[in-house]
């Protein structure tokens, strides 16, 4: 017999039609959960991309052996979550799938895409607690500039959809004998499907950029430029690396906002890591005609590199706070952006010195947790052997 079966996934408004003619269009069996985030008073996830759980009743026939397949599919829970995308990591990917990887500025070895930037249930945060969400909250909403105070709430709510979601469904089928299995995949899978869906959005961006196009970021439609943003924003935010330095700035907050010792810390930074991205995304769309966009094209033997956190601000010391936001992120071996307030403003498409890669490939080793990639051995072998780069 043919059990309940139930999905989570994220899904553009289109699909949302097809999912419910296939699945049945009673409220009890499609929910739907916009994802709406504002910016500057306009819509973007909740045009974009939905929170989806289907539920179809048992069926007392057999199921055909490919429905059996479908059915594992859904509820199969995704356990190798990576925080570097891979679609992006294959820029610098052999034939065979491979890239140079140095480990801790020490030792360089060939391995696959598969394998790097990756760690077992990185993004499985569990079900916020009416806890943790008082504390993000306060941390993540309360304390942002009064503009940015909207948003926040907004990146918040796609955070918490997951869990929402699974305690719906079993809160609404509580007799449904596949529904603990199925919402515990929703709780495993339902941040790493997000993470999958901005990836998603992000690289038509990447590919544009890579062919030398940046008019999108100019676009009379904001709302191409702050996905793009929000995009790199969170490639960012969302590593181990990033992981690391907030927590050490929860470790600071705890003796005088004790209830920010006793909240779940991967859950607050799950939730940190959208909000701020969100922030900053916003932050920069809005004064885009003050930004300074430059392509850089890498010179013959000189590649550029990428790590396990691939964006940087090159404008940071790492000791004093920034007067500059100077992000940098290789697209490629073959190019990389330059995106910040420093300079004049404007955009440029130029071919970058063999000092300059050298400079930049320093940036974003110091910047990595512990692994730094590239298309070729040579280019981290010379970087084991020069100084890293000042800020520029």
């Amino acid at each position: 017999m043919r059990g309940s079966i139930w999905i989570f996934q994220v899904e553009r408004p289109k699909r949302l039609t097809s999912l419910r003619q296939r699945y049945g269009r009673s409220p009890n069996n499609v929910y739907t959960l916009r994802l709406p985030i504002t910016t500057g008073g306009r819509s973007w996830c909740s045009r974009t991309a939905h929170a989806v759980a289907i539920h179809r009743p048992p069926d007392p026939r057999p199921a055909p052996p490919g429905e059996r397949s479908r059915r594992r599919d859904m509820i199969e829970k995704k356990k190798r979550h990576h925080y570097v995308q891979q679609g992006y990591l294959k820029e610098w990917a052999s034939e065979a799938g491979t890239v140079f990887c140095m480990m801790d500025r020490n030792r360089v070895f060939p391995v696959g895409t598969t394998n790097v930037a990756v760690e077992k249930d990185f993004n499985r945060v569990g079900i916020y607690t009416v806890h943790d969400k008082r504390v993000a909250q306060w941390l993540l909403v309360e304390q942002c500039h009064e503009s940015l105070r909207p948003a926040a709430s907004e990146w918040l709510k796609v955070v918490f959809t997951p869990g929402h979601v699974a305690e719906e469904v079993t809160r609404r089928h509580p007799a449904d004998p596949d529904v603990a299995t199925i919402a515990d995949a929703m709780l495993q899978n339902g941040h790493e499907d997000i993470h999958g869906r901005i990836e998603d959005l992000g690289a038509p961006f990447l590919d544009r950029l890579r062919n030398g196009d940046m008019t999108f970021i100019d676009d009379d439609d904001i709302d191409a430029c702050f996905r793009f943003l929000f995009f790199i924003a969170l490639q960012g935010r969302r590593t181990r690396s990033s992981q690391e330095d907030f927590r050490r700035a929860v470790d600071m907050l705890k003796d005088e906002h004790p209830q920010v010792a006793t909240a779940d810390f991967g859950r607050l930074f799950m939730a940190a890591s959208f909000v701020w991205a969100g922030n900053i995304a916003r932050s920069l769309a809005e004064t885009r005609n003050a930004l300074r966009i430059e392509l850089l094209e890498a010179p013959n033997g000189r590649p550029f590199v990428t790590s396990d956190c691939p964006i940087t601000n090159i404008a940071a010391d790492g000791v004093t706070a920034p007067e500059h936001l100077v992000f940098f992120y290789p697209l490629s071996p073959a190019s990389g952006l330059l995106l910040g307030d420093k300079g004049r403003p404007g955009r440029y498409r130029r071919p970058a010195t063999s000092d300059e890669v050298d400079i930049l490939n320093g940036h974003i080793a110091n910047a990595a947790h512990a692994q730094v990639y590239a298309n070729e051995e040579e280019s981290l072998i010379r970087l084991r052997r020069q100084p890293s780069g000042p800020p520029v």
